[in-house]
């Protein structure tokens, strides 16, 4: 691992500030380890000395009614460089409520949700227009299985920037690494495709780095980014070591490299300005 002089500065591209006092998470089981209010100032320590100066806000809730407040979050904390929203990308009047988020700054994008199959994708198209119009990602929350059929969507809309969280939903262990660079074939050409690597949990870093050296060997270092998925892994590592396991898989890359996966990235992509 780099010494901690040398470490680069981080933007933690994913991030949730779960709130179960103000919202419903379908996903979140009662009296489990995540079933409580949870704030940033709980790793502020450990992002100091990690260097992570920067976090993106990512949706957790499947109702719009967070953005306004994942924003306010952003008004008043500088540290909160942007968020990802979920609305409902088939509404009918999907490009009016993108219209209205997207007057502030810190609205980045939108959450599409690829857990299910999608016969009908182009249900998806007014959606992708007000995207595209805007200059927001689109994060993708996908099953691995169903990334054949994200990858011909994200080919039908060239001019969107796509992001696919959590290596696209693949399983970081031995077994499936053949089917991730398989999958990395299916990405290599695609220009409008950033991969997250989150989502991780505890998984080996030997796993880990076989996983990003093949999607660093396919795409290149201007398609990957980090995020840590905080609070999700709670019970099986802490921030520390999520942080450091990232660090150990890439200790290889040189110093440009390792720039672009934990900020450069991430500033491109979610236009965080020239100051930042």
């Amino acid at each position: 691992m780099a010494h901690p002089a040398e470490q680069q500065n981080i933007v933690d591209t994913h991030l949730h500030i779960l709130q179960p006092s103000r919202f419903r998470y379908h996903w979140l089981e009662p009296e489990s380890a995540l079933d409580r209010d949870f704030h940033l100032n709980e790793i502020s320590g450990a992002m100091h000395t990690q260097n992570v100066i920067g976090g993106i806000l990512i949706e957790a809730t499947n109702t719009s009614q967070e953005i306004d407040w994942l924003l306010a979050l952003c008004a008043h904390e500088p540290f909160y460089k942007g968020i990802i929203g979920w609305i409902d990308l088939e509404d009918a009047d999907i490009a009016m409520q993108i219209d209205r988020f997207a007057q502030s700054g810190h609205f980045k994008g939108v959450r599409l949700n690829w857990l299910d199959s999608r016969p009908n994708p182009k249900r998806l198209d007014a959606a992708m227009r007000a995207v595209q119009q805007h200059r927001l990602v689109v994060e993708v929350l996908a099953r691995f299985v169903h990334l054949p059929e994200i990858v011909t969507f994200m080919r039908s809309h060239p001019d969107v920037m796509f992001v696919l969280d959590h290596l696209g939903g693949a399983a970081i262990n031995e077994a499936g690494l053949e089917a991730w660079r398989a999958a990395m074939q299916w990405l290599a050409n695609l220009p409008n495709v950033t991969i997250k690597i989150s989502g991780y949990g505890n998984s080996a870093v030997a796993t880990l780095r076989a996983y990003v050296c093949i999607a660093l060997q396919t795409v290149g270092s201007q398609c990957l980014m980090f995020g840590s998925n905080w609070p999700m892994f709670l019970g099986t590592s802490t921030y520390t070591d999520l942080v450091e396991h990232a660090r150990a898989a890439v200790a290889d890359w040189d110093h440009a490299t390792r720039a672009a996966f934990f900020h450069d990235t991430a500033k491109t992509i979610y236009g965080l300005g020239t100051g930042f």
